[in-house]
């Protein structure tokens, strides 16, 4: 009976939803978290692309120079 009790449910109520609350807070910090290795990982590709496009034209331009 006693955690039947009205005294326990709002406390019970209230913790139930700090933990909810901070299950957001947690999904939304991964999230960012996520966000930002994407965004760094996309950078990094975008190097490798213009690095690639860069030693392209460097072939290209090699043989018509010659």
């Amino acid at each position: 009976m006693g955690a039947d009790s009205p005294s326990c449910k709002p406390s019970a109520l209230r913790q139930l939803a700090q933990i909810r609350g901070a299950g957001l807070v947690g999904r939304e910090e991964g999230l960012q978290r996520q966000l930002g290795h994407v965004f760094v990982i996309g950078q990094a590709l975008l190097v490798l692309l213009f690095i690639e496009l860069e030693l392209m034209g460097l072939k290209r331009s090699e043989p018509v120079a010659a």
